[in-house]
């Protein structure tokens, strides 16, 4: 062994049993190792885990009206100025071509035609839905009134 390999290993082996580290181990208690405890006394002061935030109560006023108010049903009707004009669908979603005098749309469902939603179109049948607020209208291929 060379005697730079020796030095080291000896400085290593006196550092172990001779540091400071090495002695103070044994003098310490299981106190000295657990961190210290705090202890919060309450007296007259708030409680630092509850919320800063304080929900108010709403009051809800009194109503005069009557409480109820029964909106009228959508009629549904089979006649009316729009026209189906044509329907392609697949496995994922359906078109619908309508038309009302000049104006002409291509439709999904969920689409806007004037005051309407296309509620539901459904090819095999050759029928589309129309869902309006006063008014449901269902237009259907002409010959397929069935």
């Amino acid at each position: 062994m060379s005697l730079k390999i020796k030095i080291t290993l000896m400085g290593s082996i006196m550092f172990l049993f001779f540091s400071p580290f090495s002695w103070s181990l044994e003098k310490l208690s299981e106190e000295d190792l657990l961190p210290p405890v705090f202890e919060y006394k309450v007296e007259n002061r708030r409680d630092p885990f509850s919320s800063l935030i304080v929900e108010e109560k709403k009051v809800k006023p009194k109503k005069t009206l009557p409480e109820v108010v029964k909106k009228a049903e959508p009629r549904i009707v089979t006649q009316s100025d729009y026209k189906l004009v044509g329907i392609v669908w697949d496995k994922k979603e359906s078109l619908a071509i309508i038309e009302k005098g000049e104006k002409t749309w291509l439709v999904k469902e969920g689409s806007l035609v004037n005051s309407f939603r296309v509620a539901r179109i459904e090819g095999k049948k050759g029928e589309v839905i129309l869902w309006g607020t006063n008014e449901i209208i269902q237009l259907k291929f002409a010959g397929r009134e069935k």
